[in-house]
């Protein structure tokens, strides 16, 4: 029992950006990183540019205030992962799971979600700006507060979800997702309606 509890503790020690930069590199074949297993660890604060990951696994991680940009991040695993406060630009996270991830206050900007699963995640406060969003879950997800400005929206699913203050001004929306839109809870449109007003916006 002890020497699995020890085990715990080193798994989760806090990497430093040489530990994970020389980690990292000693794996990269033809410019990908496939199938690393990164779970349950200390990420936070460290700095991802420029690696391209396939099937990785990052779950149950500490990654909150990291630095992910210009990143390929496909089809992998962010499963209760910890991202509060990340800042993501310029990633491809297409079919990547972030099932029950906290991302409070993450900062996501030009990237795709294509076939995301954020279902019981924690997005309150984060922005999502100049992203595409298509054929992503939010199901149960908490997105009070978030500002998802100029992003677009194809085939999402928001059932459940917590709308609340949420801000969608200079989103596009599909007539599919808006009907999709409409099974949040506590959703209000006044922003987005404002915008379309002034004529900043408008569905597809």
């Amino acid at each position: 029992m002890k020497s699995r509890k020890r085990a715990e503790e080193i798994k989760m020690k806090k990497l430093t950006q040489w530990d994970l930069t020389a980690w990292l590199e000693s794996v990269v074949a033809e410019g990908y990183i496939i199938g690393l297993d990164l779970s349950n660890r200390d990420l936070s604060e460290l700095d991802f540019c420029g690696y391209k990951f396939k099937k990785c696994n990052f779950s149950g991680s500490d990654m909150s205030n990291a630095v992910i940009r210009s990143c390929g991040i496909l089809n992998c695993n962010f499963t209760k992962a910890r991202l509060d406060n990340a800042i993501c630009w310029k990633n491809n996270f297409m079919f990547s799971a972030f099932e029950k991830a906290n991302m409070i206050g993450a900062d996501i900007r030009t990237s795709d979600l294509t076939g995301c699963d954020f279902s019981g995640a924690n997005l309150s406060s984060a922005k999502i700006f100049y992203s595409r969003i298509d054929g992503s879950t939010f199901a149960n997800a908490n997105l009070q507060h978030a500002k998802v400005n100029q992003s677009i929206f194809n085939n999402v699913v928001f059932t459940n979800s917590n709308a609340e203050g949420v801000d969608f001004s200079g989103a596009f929306f599909n007539g599919y997702s808006m009907g999709l839109l409409r099974k949040a809870n506590n959703l209000d449109l006044s922003s987005r309606h404002e915008s379309i007003r002034r004529g900043e916006e408008s569905d597809w």
